[in-house]
């Protein structure tokens, strides 16, 4: 066992409040960043319900969708951390360099998995529903 195994764990409050901090700095970070995603897709449906019912309809699924899709990708990303941290902790730069060369790897497969995913999205929208204006209306947004 290592001396800091023999060391009893410090559970002081002042001990948890230095623990909290980088964790809140980068919750902070992230949680932001949901909430900007969150309120992008409240406008856009702001601004298709004024179009009407169908145009609202498609947006919304098409949204759905692509909320999923990208989800994945940002999953597959956060996963990286850990590994890029440990890295980091082993004092080896060369691990780094190649945990972030492999990270490059994965995001460059991931934009090509999510560009397929998005241009199949206008075949996939009648699974989803039987209104012709919402395929239709789905397909123009999915398409850009």
């Amino acid at each position: 066992m290592s001396a800091a195994a023999d060391q009893p764990l410090d559970t002081t409050p002042l001990s948890r409040l230095s623990e909290l901090r980088p964790i809140l700095a980068i919750g902070i970070g992230v949680g932001l960043s949901q909430f900007a995603q969150v309120v992008m897709v409240m406008t856009d449906a702001a601004m298709m319900a004024r179009l009407g019912p169908a145009p609202l309809a498609a947006g919304m699924l098409v949204s759905s969708l692509w909320v999923q899709g990208a989800l994945f990708c940002m999953g597959m990303q956060v996963a990286m951390l850990p590994v890029l941290g440990a890295a980091v902790g082993s004092g080896s730069s060369e691990r780094v360099s190649s945990v972030l060369r492999a990270g490059q790897v994965m995001t460059a497969g991931l934009c090509v998995l999510q560009a397929l995913y998005l241009a199949a999205l206008p075949f996939a929208l009648p699974l989803f529903t039987q209104d012709p204006a919402v395929v239709a209306q789905g397909t123009r947004y999915a398409l850009g």
